[in-house]
């Protein structure tokens, strides 16, 4: 689960959380837990960086909430897969893919 926002005046919901909704201006934002979980929109492998081993995987995800967040991937994902947050590295959300039950 991540935590976010979600403005009263007109149900936006934002990551990180903010002060201000950039839809519609309001203050009246507040915090609010999101699943994490949500479509797959983009993925690609990284071969270089100092801080993963390479490569790592780099996923765009689109969250049941409408927010669209990037993040690492545990394991290669496909356009259209469902995704779930495993856990955070460096600030960043994990993705793995979800299995129907």
């Amino acid at each position: 689960m991540i935590r976010g926002s979600l403005c009263a005046s007109c149900g936006a919901a934002w990551y990180p959380e903010v002060i201000r909704c950039a839809l519609c201006g309001s203050f009246e934002v507040a915090p609010s837990p999101m699943s994490g979980e949500g479509i797959v929109r983009s993925f690609t492998w990284v071969h270089s960086n100092a801080r993963h081993p390479s490569p790592w995987g780099l996923a765009h995800i689109e969250t049941a909430e409408g927010v669209f967040l990037v993040g690492l991937t545990e394991g290669h994902l496909d356009i259209g897969d469902r995704a779930a947050v495993l856990r955070f590295e460096d600030d960043l959300p994990v993705y793995t893919r979800q299995v129907d039950a």
